[in-house]
């Protein structure tokens, strides 16, 4: 999809695990780290999300997407 899209497309990595000499976010995915890397990207209303992991991840992504005014049509999940 990155390729495919450029910079219509970004993906974040959030390590819960990180190995030595990771520099990128860290963290359980939570609905306050996802806020977090929401408020990184600067998205607007055109965005669309796509969500996929275990269930108590997506629900908190989910939560998270919602709080913020996202709507159900934007939100993709797998």
């Amino acid at each position: 999809l990155a390729r495919a899209h450029g910079d219509r497309f970004q993906l974040r990595h959030v390590l819960a695990e990180p190995t030595t000499g990771w520099v990128g976010s860290t963290g359980m995915l939570t609905r306050d780290v996802v806020t977090r890397e929401l408020a990184a990207l600067g998205c607007g209303e055109d965005c669309e999300y796509f969500l996929c992991g275990p269930e108590p991840m997506m629900l908190e992504a989910k939560a998270a997407l919602t709080e913020r005014g996202v709507s159900e049509a934007r939100i993709r999940e797998e």
